[in-house]
């Protein structure tokens, strides 16, 4: 019987590979999901969602990953001076996709044809942007937290939603409940 158990738990194991996309590469490892929060509203093209995992299993077990995402269903005019987006192909485009209010002059008439036409109108799309980090510990995860789109220096705060992130985090470990964060001078 206790073998089985073993079984099973080394089963799960196997099965908890997470994948995150990065601006340039994808991340592989064995984790849990900790926490997960998300700006988006029924009322913004855009928005951010974060995701913080623990490291289950590895050279790296123990630490964590920290996943930003910046999402978008915005589309441009082709040679606009938003100078946004990649090409995509107007038959492509969800139809959820909202047009830029600077440079699409009649979004109407956008969708009127994406319905008629052939395959060879475009539009630029605007794409998810991704940034992922590996943290070493707690103090790691808030300092990845503070920079802004990954930069360095620190803006020194943290957005609602890394507060609210990181209150989620708590409820499944410890080491990111409030009493237990300490912000060094």
């Amino acid at each position: 019987m206790d073998e089985n158990l073993t079984e099973v738990s080394e089963l799960s194991t196997e099965l908890s590979w997470v994948e995150l996309p990065d601006t340039a590469k994808t991340w592989r490892f064995r984790g849990e999901l900790l926490a997960e929060v998300s700006t988006e509203t029924r009322h913004s093209p855009r928005w951010t969602t974060m995701q913080l995992f623990k490291i289950t299993a590895g050279q790296y077990e123990g630490q964590y990953m920290v996943s930003v995402t910046g999402r978008s269903v915005i589309y441009h005019q082709v040679g606009s001076t938003c100078n946004s987006g990649v090409p995509t192909k107007l038959m492509n485009v969800p139809s959820d996709a909202e047009p830029c209010r600077i440079c699409v002059v009649d979004s109407e008439l956008v969708h009127l044809v994406r319905d008629v036409v052939s395959d060879s109108l475009e539009v630029n799309l605007e794409e998810d942007w991704h940034h992922v980090e590996r943290c070493e510990d707690s103090p790691a995860v808030l300092a990845a937290l503070k920079r802004r789109r990954g930069k360095v220096p620190s803006t020194g705060e943290m957005s609602r939603p890394a507060v609210r992130l990181l209150q989620l985090a708590a409820l499944r470990d410890p080491v990111f409940d409030a009493q237990h964060v300490v912000d060094e001078l």
